[in-house]
């Protein structure tokens, strides 16, 4: 079942866009459901889940009260590479729509964007209902691939799969027979351990892009060393809102190379945040100290200048002049 996440300020917005979606769900003879947000909010973050469970497309505004639109795309694509993102706003925000990699961008101050709305969205559905593509979750984070770009399916030890492409392979933890009822009818049993695309007639007995007979050359070494500045590099893209494959595309780093970066990355920053708060946490004890000791020093001064005042003796005083020892005078 496709769900749709509308997350739009304006209310007249926010009816025009269901009724579009009703429409088209309609003319398709599909179920939907549809969830609504007036801005980035917790319950909204709630939507994005690891689980596969059905296909989610979101239809953002791109100028809300929050601002946090990049960050709610960023937490999309940590699990979920393959749901549409379409984006409303002016053309101020076109430069976004081009960095977060959306499907789609509608200018909701054109006259038609309804209609264009529509269009898009008939696309994505056919293209689903057309089972194009393979879906699949692998360590907490989902992919898709095309189902045209797939070669072979190969059995690998128990319960895992080599999914192999004209490019790269995938390792997943599927059987054949959990894949099989996923893919189109062109794609058969060549073998007890391998399911071929007919389409894919050139790369039929070809063999898997990263096996172990291949030479290391051609595949991404896992102890390659690389500079500090496609290092630091790699870490930006990703802190603003690239994804793991698009870095992989630019770098040809391996994939853990790349997660072990991130991690070391994130743990500093975490240990440095604490060293901060320990290196503050112990000057606001030395001044407090300081202001203890100066407070008693300043009590013993006060105390001995009292009692100095006390034990000084008086100054001495003219003694009064009697008659009687005066009277030789006369």
């Amino acid at each position: 079942m496709l769900e749709f996440i509308i997350i739009n300020d304006n209310v007249p917005f926010q009816k025009r866009m269901k009724q579009c979606i009703q429409n088209v769900m309609k003319k398709q003879n599909m179920i939907c459901q549809i969830k609504v947000y007036d801005d980035y909010i917790e319950e909204a973050y709630q939507v994005i889940s690891k689980t596969k469970s059905g296909i989610k497309v979101y239809l953002l505004d791109m100028e809300t009260p929050s601002m946090k639109l990049q960050d709610y795309v960023r937490k999309i694509r940590k699990y979920d590479f393959a749901s549409p993102i379409i984006g409303f706003g002016d053309e101020r925000f076109l430069f976004i729509a081009l960095k977060c990699q959306f499907v789609d961008y509608i200018n909701y101050f054109y006259p038609q964007w309804e209609h264009k709305l529509k269009e898009s969205l008939s696309f994505w559905i056919t293209r689903v209902a057309k089972k194009e593509h393979l879906r699949f979750t692998e360590n907490d984070i989902q992919y898709e691939l095309h189902t045209q770009e797939i070669a072979f399916l190969q059995r690998y030890k128990k319960k895992k799969t080599i999914i192999q492409t004209e490019s790269c392979s995938y390792l997943v933890s599927y059987t054949l027979e959990e894949l099989k009822p996923k893919l189109p009818s062109y794609f058969v049993y060549e073998s007890r351990t391998r399911i071929s695309n007919l389409h894919k007639t050139k790369l039929l007995n070809a063999t898997i892009v990263n096996d172990k007979q291949t030479k290391k050359k051609e595949q991404p070494q896992k102890g390659k060393r690389y500079s500090p500045s496609i290092h630091q590099e790699a870490i930006y893209m990703y802190y603003n809102g690239a994804t793991e494959e698009q870095i992989l595309q630019k770098f040809g780093m391996h994939l853990n190379t790349l997660r072990i970066w991130i991690a070391k990355d994130k743990t500093e920053k975490y240990m440095q945040g604490k060293e901060n708060q320990r290196i503050l946490q112990q000057e606001i004890a030395t001044l407090h100290s300081r202001n203890i000791k100066l407070t008693t020093e300043n009590e013993v001064l006060k105390k001995e200048k009292r009692k100095a005042g006390k034990n000084f003796p008086p100054s001495p005083r003219a003694a009064p002049v009697s008659e009687k020892n005066n009277f030789w005078f006369l």
